[in-house]
């Protein structure tokens, strides 16, 4: 949801979407698939992957969910430490985004709305 989500807000910059737990190629959940539908965005091209080296060193600037992936992408690739942060560290907060993953619509909304949020910070930020 948060990579449909910046590139809606952030038009003009390359967004991926990678995990540090990923299934690589599975699709979106349905109820993230609905609560973005909902939101007018589409995840019907969207499949799961796993951050890897290349993806790791493309990106200009990392953000995680939570601090405990943001300590395990610093762990598999100490070199990108200074272009790494959580997304709510980078805008001036300090908490992790709750994954939505098996909980419902509604929850995945909460989500969902957070993260448009934070997005949009950073895109502010940048």
């Amino acid at each position: 949801m948060a990579a449909a989500i910046a590139a809606d807000l952030m038009r003009g910059h390359s967004i991926k979407s990678a995990g540090v737990a990923a299934f690589d190629g599975e699709p979106a959940s349905l109820n993230a698939v609905a609560c973005m539908e909902k939101n007018g965005l589409s995840l019907s091209n969207h499949y799961a992957k796993t951050i890897n080296e290349e993806s790791a060193d493309w990106a200009g600037l990392i953000l995680t969910m939570t601090d405990s992936h943001k300590r395990k992408v610093a762990g598999l690739f100490p070199r990108v430490i200074e272009k790494l942060f959580t997304i709510t560290e980078f805008v001036g907060e300090s908490h992790d985004i709750i994954d939505p993953y098996g909980m419902d619509l509604e929850t995945y909304e909460q989500c969902a709305d957070e993260l448009r949020r934070l997005i949009q910070a950073v895109a502010e930020k940048l």
